[in-house]
């Protein structure tokens, strides 16, 4: 929720033609509560706008807002990853005046930075990102990850 009290999210799909040409790599949204005419506004971002999803696709996560910019994860999209995917293995993004990709998983051998981001974000003190991505680390098992500003 917002400071006006409207409720900020994302959809794992829908919005522009994904990967696949399917329903939709996902967005994220605004929805403004006025009684029942609420209304829904696409907020500032349809992912996987970008060439092979550079931008990432399918956010999972709850948004994460700090200092008026939202940041979350993508389960897919962002650079080509280590094991040869064009379409990349998540992303950690921020939302400020159009979208930002602050780190593309799987860009370490074996993916040990991890790959397919999912949960979501939590910030220190120091503003150091935390998560967890499912997959990927020393022993394909998932990793829990730290992003440092």
């Amino acid at each position: 929720m917002d400071a006006n009290r409207n409720l900020l999210g994302v959809t794992v799909s829908g919005g522009n033609a994904c990967i696949d040409g399917a329903e939709g790599c996902g967005v994220a949204f605004k929805l403004v509560p006025n009684g029942a005419q609420s209304t829904y506004t696409v907020l500032l971002y349809t992912f996987c706008a970008l060439n092979d999803c550079r931008d990432g696709a399918n956010p999972s996560s709850p948004l994460f807002q700090n200092s008026g910019n939202l940041l979350g994860t993508t389960l897919a999209g962002g650079k080509p990853d280590a094991l040869g995917d064009p379409y990349g293995a998540g992303t950690i993004f921020m939302l400020a005046e159009g979208e930002k990709v602050l780190h593309s998983f799987c860009q370490k051998q074996d993916c040990i930075d991890g790959l397919q981001p999912s949960g979501g974000l939590v910030m220190d003190v120091s503003g150091n990102l935390f998560g967890v991505a499912e997959n990927g680390g020393r022993h394909e098992a998932g990793v829990i990850f730290e992003l440092s500003p």
